[in-house]
């Protein structure tokens, strides 16, 4: 996986844009955050072969795929509280609540700022996130995006 990063700076490689997509695919049936970190090196490498499942995003956005699948996957750290419910960190201790549907929303924004769906979504978080760096980036976000609208 960290090879693909490096790969997909040979922008424009039909080769390697086609590597990359089958691995997208092949990690679409079973780890949908893998294929979304693959999906951004094809992006990075291809964008006009990535736009071809960017909707892919907008499901991770909504969740699907990632019910039941534990954060430790993707280095999260897991602390029992004094009741025995299980927690989940970042390292840096932000907390872990949707944390990839926030990152394929984001993405997905940056592609298609305009799309209900996802800003939608973002108006959510913006409002409801209990972390105010996450409302407040999805704030600037959005200023950005109307800046080049």
């Amino acid at each position: 996986m960290p090879t693909f990063y490096f790969l997909s700076g040979l922008t424009g490689n039909k080769k390697v844009a086609s590597l990359l997509q089958r691995h997208f695919l092949e990690n679409l049936e079973y780890d949908p955050i893998d294929a979304f970190d693959i999906f951004e090196n094809l992006y990075r490498c291809s964008p006009d072969v990535a736009m071809r499942h960017a909707d892919f995003l907008k499901a991770i956005a909504r969740g699907e795929g990632l019910e039941g699948r534990s954060p430790l996957l993707d280095g999260a750290i897991g602390t029992t509280d004094e009741n025995g419910k299980q927690e989940y960190h970042w390292p840096d201790d932000e907390p872990v609540e949707e944390h990839h549907q926030l990152r394929a929303a984001i993405f997905y924004y940056r592609l298609h700022p305009l799309d209900e769906e996802v800003n939608r979504l973002l108006d959510h978080w913006e409002v409801n996130h209990p972390e105010e760096n996450v409302r407040s980036c999805i704030g600037k976000l959005r200023e950005e995006g109307q800046g080049e609208g």
